[in-house]
């Protein structure tokens, strides 16, 4: 049926990504109704995107503009829900100076609510398991003093609770925490450990019909009101499929496919075949051979995600990336100090990640993601670890940017032992942090023939031949 209902604030939580900043975690209504991210990345959710609210600790939660809540007498509160916390999930919490619960949504078991407004309750409300681990649909609406709950579009209980308008202080307005003061003093017992997706708040109590609807229309991949959603693409800042026929050493011929113009130049290397049509043959065992890139293909990032793939016989150490700016040869490297021992470098900065010896010439992915200060890395999509580093942008110099050597100058200065012995194909570099499901994507695109967002790649022909994955 036609749905019509007053919307206040649309959180469909579909960013490629958060860091913290003013404004991030928007909102899609069009009222301006933004909040941030703390601690917290968005990951594959029920449509598109989701917050994944799984950190085990008090850090993680998103904290919304209390406008959003202030003043409203009647309301509905709904959103998507997924989680096998068997203990207590506080859902939303929302505070003023005098009283913490002003608004309060917590679940205990995952078999029941217990509502609160202007610090009372009125008991607990039964309802249907939502802990389980499957994505469940869940409203709250309040029309004068009676409340109303819905699992997955069907009524549980309604209770009496006061009426009056919500009183809602700055930054009182938080999702999956439990405040004991004002945005402050979270009980770390009290976070759902799971994922929250689109989350909406209306100044009137729907109806059972209309709670129906919307989760109807978010099963079908559309929008609250039925209209369809486009979900947004993550795009790499430069990708370097390797595919020319060959390399001669002019420059630009080494192909920035995402047509932003940072290309490169091939020094004393060509193109063999690879793992998707054509890759870059680093197999000299001097300094002679590497790639140097446009430095803008990553000068000024700050979150990142550099993927490729490799194939090595080599289990000696290797700098299959390496940035450098005067002053800091060792600004950015991609690097394995042994066979089994991942150290990324930001600005000298590094620490190990334990990896398994795959140094067995055979293609592998790599991708190293950066969010804030945490640095992961990915081995054939399958988290290996994280550590933490610092956070400064990176910054490098023109001629800093260089594949298959370890620099100490800019451009030069390269050692034998530190090498690439092998070869590299389809280099992305995101200006992102990308998630693991993102990350297993590619991996699956790329195995099945296809280019790393999964449209079809057409390899070069090269003499009489077409190459062949």
């Amino acid at each position: 049926f036609p749905l019509h209902a007053d919307l206040v604030a649309q959180y469909r939580l579909d960013a490629q990504q958060w860091n913290g900043t003013a404004g991030e975690v928007i909102d899609s209504s069009g009222n301006g109704f933004a909040g941030v991210a703390r601690n917290t990345v968005p990951t594959a959710g029920l449509l598109c995107n989701a917050a994944d609210l799984s950190s085990g600790s008090t850090a993680d939660y998103l904290d919304l503009d209390h406008l959003a809540l202030n003043g409203l007498r009647d309301f509905t509160l709904m959103l998507w829900y997924q989680s096998t916390n068997r203990d207590r999930s506080l859902l939303v919490s929302a505070a003023n100076a005098g009283e913490e619960k002003e608004v309060y949504w917590l679940t205990r078991r995952g078999d029941r609510f217990e509502p609160q407004l202007f610090d009372d309750s009125d008991g607990r409300i039964d309802i249907d398991d939502i802990d389980e681990g499957a994505w469940h649909h869940l409203a709250w609406t309040r029309i004068g003093s009676r409340n109303c709950f819905y699992v997955d579009g069907q009524q549980q209980e309604c209770n009496q609770l006061p009426q009056g308008a919500l009183d809602v202080d700055p930054t009182g307005f938080i999702v999956v925490k439990e405040q004991e003061y004002i945005c402050y003093d979270f009980r770390n017992n009290l976070g759902i450990e799971g994922l929250i997706d689109e989350f909406y708040v209306f100044d009137e109590g729907l109806s059972a019909a209309a709670i129906q609807s919307i989760r109807n229309n978010n099963l079908n991949g559309n929008d609250w009101d039925g209209v369809a959603r486009l979900c947004p693409q993550v795009e790499p800042r430069a990708a370097y499929f390797f595919d020319e026929p060959s390399w001669s050493g002019v420059a630009d011929e080494v192909l920035d496919s995402t047509g932003n113009g940072y290309d490169g130049v091939a020094v004393n290397t060509t193109t063999t075949p690879g793992l998707l049509c054509r890759a870059a043959d680093l197999s000299a065992t001097d300094t002679s051979d590497y790639l140097s890139l446009d430095f803008q293909a990553l000068n000024g990032v700050r979150d990142f995600s550099i993927g490729f793939w490799a194939r090595t016989p080599s289990t000696a150490n290797k700098a299959f990336l390496s940035g450098a700016r005067a002053g800091q040869a060792n600004e950015l490297i991609f690097w394995f100090a042994s066979a089994t021992r991942f150290r990324p470098h930001i600005e000298n900065n590094n620490r190990d990640v334990v990896v398994p010896n795959v140094w067995d010439n055979t293609w592998h992915h790599w991708m190293w993601v950066r969010s804030g200060s945490t640095n992961c890395i990915y081995l054939d999509a399958a988290l290996r670890g994280c550590v933490t580093l610092i956070t400064n942008s990176i910054d490098l110099d023109p001629g800093g940017l260089i594949i298959g050597q370890e620099q100490d100058s800019v451009g030069g200065r390269f050692v034998a032992a530190q090498s690439v012995l092998g070869e590299m194909d389809e280099l992305l570099l995101f200006d992102q942090a990308l998630t693991a499901s993102q990350v297993s994507d590619i991996v699956t695109n790329n195995l099945a023939g296809l280019s790393w967002d999964g449209s079809v790649r057409s390899c070069p022909v090269v003499g009489a031949n077409t190459l062949q994955v």
